[in-house]
């Protein structure tokens, strides 16, 4: 029985350019929206680290 959360690949990296060749626009525009997923989540990791929460032991 396949679990229906495991259909997509984890793992989502942005496209590599090829040697001596180029992206097409198409990969490009895929890559930039990479890339503001990953910094939004960068962004809060930093939030998280500056709070302290993850650091901090609770009582």
């Amino acid at each position: 029985m396949q679990n229906s959360l495991c259909t997509r690949p984890l793992i989502n990296t942005p496209h590599k350019k090829p040697r001596q060749g180029v992206l097409t626009p198409a990969q490009k525009r895929a890559n930039k929206s990479k890339a503001q997923k990953i910094i939004f989540v960068e962004h809060l990791i930093r939030l998280l680290k500056i709070w302290r929460v993850a650091s901090e032991k609770f009582r």
